[in-house]
């Protein structure tokens, strides 16, 4: 059977064997919704978390527990992410004058830390009432920054704004709207009866891009932008002028955002799951 499954195979057997080995443990599945708040930080928050951006999620998740200690969660969620320099305390990107808002589509699979044991049904029938854990693992996620300009909503990603796809700028590619990230968070789970659990978490995923909010780089001549998607773009590039009476400040070249520091996002709820127990079935031995 172990040369039927190949490498991969015994990579999965190899994996299982460090969980299982000699551990008696009655399995249990937990499926259930959860709901919560998303937010984010970067160039347009002053990499902050600001409480005026705190926006409803919410979702479905399932538990496998692999042990008392160790836990096996897989959760989507959907939930909407928002910035804007009108919020800063500087001046200086109080004139940038940028905004965004973007829905958030996440898959995630995560392994749990339990760092109190957890055996929901243990062999004396007793119930280890409230577990505190620690949480990682790898996420994808489907984003799309908006900006709102004369009543219309826009698709940034789309325009280009800092030169993205167009001839002048080829070392500048448009950034994909799915993307990957890494869950790190904090959590507690309460047995609320038998069948019932209730968790909670907050959690930060640390991302590899910085355009979900549209900013990264520099500023690029908008005559480029013009030529290669329309006035729109060039108009959301550099907005500072709606300040400014008309005079724009983002000279080709300067600043627009720090491609040095990656944009965030978080996720803090609750889940009520549903446990199903299989009492009795111990493990299998290597």
């Amino acid at each position: 059977m172990i040369k039927i499954l190949g490498v991969k195979g015994k990579i999965l057997v190899l994996f299982f064997a460090l969980f299982y080995s000699r551990v008696s443990f009655s399995q249990q599945l937990e499926f259930g919704l959860q709901f919560g708040t998303t937010n984010y930080s970067g160039e347009l928050s002053s990499y902050k978390i600001k409480s005026q951006y705190f926006r409803p999620a919410g979702g479905a998740i399932i538990r496998y527990n692999l042990s008392p200690r160790f836990t096996l969660k897989g959760s989507v969620f959907f939930g909407q992410i928002a910035g804007a320099d009108s919020t800063s305390a500087s001046k200086k990107d109080q004139a940038r004058n940028l905004s965004f808002k973007s829905n958030i589509f996440e898959f995630s699979g995560q392994v749990e830390f339990n760092i109190v044991p957890y055996d929901v049904m243990n062999k004396k029938g007793k119930f280890k009432r409230i577990i505190p854990c620690v949480f990682t693992g790898l996420a994808v996620y489907k984003y799309n920054p908006l900006a709102q300009y004369k009543g219309t909503w826009w698709e940034l990603q789309t325009l280009g704004t800092e030169g993205q796809g167009t001839t002048q700028f080829q070392s500048r590619k448009k950034y994909s709207l799915t993307q990957i990230s890494i869950p790190l968070g904090i959590g507690l789970k309460i047995d609320f009866s038998k069948r019932l659990n209730i968790g909670f978490e907050a959690g930060a995923r640390i991302t590899f891009n910085d355009y979900i909010d549209d900013v990264s780089r520099s500023y690029i001549d908008t005559q480029y932008l013009r030529a290669a998607y329309g006035p729109v773009s060039a108009a959301l590039s550099d907005r500072s002028g709606e300040k400014n009476d008309g005079l724009n400040l983002g000279a080709p070249g300067k600043s627009r955002g720090n491609s040095a520091n990656m944009d965030w996002y978080y996720y803090a709820g609750f889940s009520i799951t549903y446990k199903l127990q299989n009492k009795g079935m111990k493990c299998p031995r290597f």
